[in-house]
């Protein structure tokens, strides 16, 4: 059984010190107690291009840079050429989640304004439930979950807004797109200029039995930024999604 104490103090014998730190620094939520040990750990760091290797392979450069700062270590910016890398991926992240904040809040409204009911899925909602705020959680998506028969206007609507759709292909033949309607649970677009991803639910997963998601009367409210809310899943179902 793995000995997480040993771990996190960096035992050799199961981590090493650069996995150890991970591990430590992304704990969450952050307790004024592992400060000291995140500190140590990172003093019997020898190898930062492989810590930055490890943050970047998982995708929690934000939330290992908090971590970082709320043990007060220095700008990790300061130091090696992996720790400056460390940071900037930390900062390109957290750019890149506030973006998709406000795309998130364009398309709904964009959408509502249609008159189609959506509710957001995961991304900035995520961050929210999670964490309580953005810059810690790695984003790739805007989920977007509307009725199946309001997906062919919202899809056009993207395609308005200039995103292109790329699963399934924009020339798929019409048998594909009714292939893909009975038997998946999205379409997927991306903005050519901004490089945002967005996919466009009917349903929560491919087994049409699990999560139903097609019943857009059960959604709550969820501020993104203050004075702006979106729809979102109960939140009950809304872990389980997750």
């Amino acid at each position: 059984m793995l000995n997480l104490d040993a771990l996190l103090d960096g035992d050799a014998q199961i981590a090493t010190p650069e996995f150890a730190l991970v591990v430590a620094a992304t704990r969450w939520p952050h307790d004024p107690r592992w400060a000291a040990r995140i500190r140590d750990l990172a003093s019997r760091v020898t190898d930062w291009p492989r810590v930055a290797a490890i943050v970047e392979r998982h995708r929690v450069a934000g939330l290992f840079a908090a971590g970082l700062n709320h043990a007060g270590l220095p700008d990790i910016d300061a130091g090696t050429d992996a720790r400056a890398a460390i940071g900037a991926l930390a900062r390109d992240s957290a750019v890149q989640e506030l973006q998709s904040v406000f795309e998130t809040l364009h398309l709904v409204r964009m959408l509502e304004g249609a008159g189609i009911p959506v509710r957001v899925l995961k991304g900035a909602t995520a961050a929210m439930l999670a964490f309580g705020r953005y810059g810690v959680r790695y984003s790739m998506d805007i989920d977007l979950i509307v009725a199946k028969d309001q997906v062919a206007h919202a899809a056009s609507l993207l395609d308005a807004r200039g995103y292109v759709r790329i699963a399934p292909a924009a020339d798929a033949s019409a048998a594909t797109m009714r292939a893909r309607m009975a038997r998946y649970k999205d379409l997927a677009f991306e903005h050519p200029d901004s490089g945002l991803m967005v996919e466009l639910h009917w349903r929560l997963f491919q087994n049409p039995y699990l999560l139903r998601g097609d019943d857009l009367d059960e959604r709550e409210p969820m501020q993104l930024v203050p004075g702006a809310s979106v729809a979102v899943l109960p939140r009950a179902p809304a872990i389980l999604y997750l």
